[in-house]
């Protein structure tokens, strides 16, 4: 299911991981007119959940794979299980777990305490604006460039990077406006708590680790491989990523930090029936 057809996407599964047998579902135009996301468009339209109900039929069973395992998907699969007669398998976390892993303040908890206090820029959480420029000004004595991140933000969007100089110098209450324009004219509310981290300085390498998580009864998680991860200095959006190429002692480190990141994930459970 697809909110928008990728036709180099698709061709990408074809070409190189062989997965000629795909069936796409466009439902771009039902839920752009509802204003939807897919899966709130699967769930809330019967036109939308009419395809993925005959597609269950026909096979008897479903696995539903999302790019984030929110409530939805769950509520879309109770639906779906209901409507069939059927289980319907989901390839992801319970929404609680979701909720987590994408909170950059507990996220940078958990790989501190996984794989110690260097692994994870120097951060602190702010609960107020009186915290959040106190964070500010402390942080900015001593590192050229901070950035203060919405914990749940997808990629960059959510990420406002501050040169030093620009903000040392401004008073408290002065701090506090410039800081209220800038997060609300990228349009986004003003809600607590926000992450206020120092900026990556020197980076060497940003290495991403690709997963292949199955069933628990299945054995623990697949590492497929280390990647290099690319990223632009302005917003720290992160564009791609490219096999190989890391110098030898990341590439060591890397592989104890996946060995441990993949312990941990095997103790959350992944694969859920409804």
């Amino acid at each position: 299911m697809a909110h928008r057809r990728d036709q180099e996407f698709e061709a990408y599964l074809k070409r190189v991981l062989g997965t000629s047998n795909l069936e796409f579902a466009d439902i771009c135009q039902l839920a752009e007119e509802n204003r939807m996301p897919s899966t709130m468009a699967c769930l809330k339209l019967d036109e939308c959940f009419e395809i993925l109900k005959r597609y269950t039929l026909a096979r008897r069973q479903t696995t539903l794979l999302p790019h984030i395992s929110t409530g939805a998907v769950w509520a879309l699969a109770r639906r779906l299980g209901s409507a069939c007669g059927t289980t319907i398998h989901i390839a992801g976390p319970q929404p609680v777990i979701s909720d987590r892993v994408n909170d950059k303040i507990w996220f940078a908890d958990v790989a501190r305490r996984l794989f110690g206090a260097p692994s994870v820029p120097r951060e602190h959480a702010a609960h107020n604006m009186t915290a959040l420029v106190s964070r500010i000004k402390a942080f900015a004595r001593r590192s050229e460039r901070l950035v203060i991140k919405v914990p749940n933000s997808a990629g960059s969007q959510g990420n406002f990077p501050i040169e030093s100089k620009h903000v040392s110098t401004m008073r408290p209450r002065e701090l506090a406006t410039y800081l209220s324009s800038m997060i609300q004219d990228a349009g986004w509310d003003i809600s607590y708590p926000l992450m206020v981290q120092v900026w990556d300085e020197n980076v060497l390498s940003s290495p991403s680790i690709q997963l292949w998580i199955p069933h628990a009864a299945d054995g623990l998680p697949i590492a497929e491989g280390i990647f290099q991860q690319g990223y632009r200095r302005t917003r720290g959006p992160v564009p791609g990523s490219n096999a190989g190429g890391l110098a030898k002692i990341v590439e060591t480190i890397a592989c104890g930090w996946r060995d441990a990141a993949r312990n941990h994930i095997s103790k959350v459970g992944i694969f859920w029936a409804m």
